[in-house]
């Protein structure tokens, strides 16, 4: 069968690349962990695939042409080197910047608070997560408060991130206000609604710590595991609350399990049906550039862009998605080719930046951070160009407060004398 073959030579890289690298940050191995996972979880169960179907061979061939860019933008890169520092300079840490931002989030996350709980006295409906599941499109400054949450938690990765990089005579301090960051960081994402959306906060946030902590491989595997339980929590969690009326009338531990199943493994269901008779559209590139057909859109008035939410497919059991995969979303624009040489081009952006991140680069760091969560994403959908727009926000965020004097300053006072030190290279 064509999707064992899958499996076994997603297995095979996988190990190919832990041994070349040693590593468990690589993305060439955390590209594998999700693919495997929900592959044998799809083996198991009674969705309506085809295990024969040439859509796995498909597949596998993505995996590799991913290495291939991943290992192209690395270029030469030993794991020892992510685990020293070769960023000689140190900065001092612009407090009264710093706390003037703290107070901003705080007062942020308190108008959260106020509008969630006047929302909630008009519209609850059985209980939190439900309510604003059945009414998100109704929520009042849904904008505004989706801008200010991205701008504040990527302030909060850049915190972590710029740990390294300060005095230290000041980390002691600097560590106060990290943990008073972190309940206000916790706060905006569980109110981002869906698990999507929070694991796309929460996991920078989690790889920015094992990175500039130097974890070590067994620290890693441990950590790691503890998050996917951590995740699995909140997975279900939420997964009870949004969908009260399946888990109230059936087995719990039966319906989770479907739930998990479903989130990880229909897509690949979905895109392998769709595969099968080549029924992919032909938008010419509008799904790739989308953030500029929407920016158009919303300068001419016309509505044009491609909506991000897809139409839903059934895949068996019942059950339908509306999701398809990493490929598909590509495939749609000039077909299968296409969406190869698309994940040829993110294989080696995630090179690139693992090999900065390896160097402790600061911004390399931060970037690298983002960019796992739409890796280990693929196999629900795409999230690199359908994100763009949050992409951009995060980005700008990042390098004001990475590479201004806003938080880390590049020069410091010392024994009466004005010492300039660098920026990081």
């Amino acid at each position: 069968m064509n999707l064992t073959i899958l499996i076994i030579g997603n297995i095979l890289i996988c190990l190919l690349v832990f041994f070349l690298t040693k590593d468990f940050m690589h993305p060439g191995f955390l590209f594998c962990i999700p693919w495997i996972t929900f592959l044998t979880l799809l083996v198991f169960s009674n969705y309506e695939y085809d295990g024969s179907s040439l859509c796995y061979i498909y597949l596998l061939f993505g995996t590799i042409v991913f290495q291939l860019g991943c290992f192209l933008g690395i270029k030469k890169i030993k794991r020892k080197e992510r685990l020293i520092n070769t960023d000689n300079q140190f900065y001092f840490v612009n407090f009264k910047s710093l706390k003037l931002i703290m107070i901003a989030e705080g007062l942020f996350v308190l108008f959260i608070l106020f509008i969630y709980l006047i929302f909630m006295r008009s519209h609850f409906h059985i209980n939190i997560f439900l309510t604003f599941h059945t009414s998100q499109f109704q929520l009042p400054y849904a904008g505004i408060i989706g801008y200010c949450r991205n701008m504040f938690s990527a302030f909060g990765i850049c915190m972590v991130v710029g740990y390294p990089r300060i005095r230290l005579e000041e980390r002691e301090k600097y560590k106060k206000y990290i943990l008073i960051q972190l309940p206000m960081y916790f706060f905006m994402t569980i109110t981002r609604i869906t698990r999507n959306e929070m694991l796309f906060a929460a996991l920078p946030l989690f790889i920015a710590f094992i990175i500039v902590t130097k974890q070590k491989n067994a620290q890693v595997f441990k950590k790691m595991f503890i998050a996917v339980i951590l995740f699995l929590v909140v997975f279900s969690t939420v997964a009870i609350m949004k969908y009260y009326d399946i888990f109230i009338n059936g087995n719990y531990i039966s319906n989770l399990y479907n739930q998990i199943v479903l989130y990880g493994s229909g897509g690949i269901v979905a895109f392998q049906k769709q595969f099968d008779i080549m029924d992919f559209e032909s938008y010419g590139g509008a799904n790739t550039l989308r953030f500029f057909q929407a920016v158009f859109d919303k300068l001419a008035g016309t509505h044009y862009a491609m909506p991000l939410i897809q139409e839903f497919s059934p895949i068996g059991m019942g059950e339908v998605t509306n999701v398809y995969t990493f490929y598909q979303w590509y495939a749609n624009d000039f077909g299968i080719i296409y969406a190869l040489f698309v994940q040829f081009i993110i294989g080696i952006i995630h090179g690139v930046f693992y090999r900065k991140m390896s160097k402790m680069n600061v911004l390399g760091i931060y970037v690298y951070c983002l960019l796992v969560h739409p890796l280990v994403m693929q196999i629900f959908q795409d999230q690199y160009s359908a994100l763009t727009s949050s992409w951009l926000q995060y980005l700008i965020a990042g390098f004001v407060f990475l590479k201004t004097d806003i938080i880390f300053g590049r020069s410091a006072r010392k024994n009466g004398f004005h010492l300039y030190l660098e920026a990081d290279r």
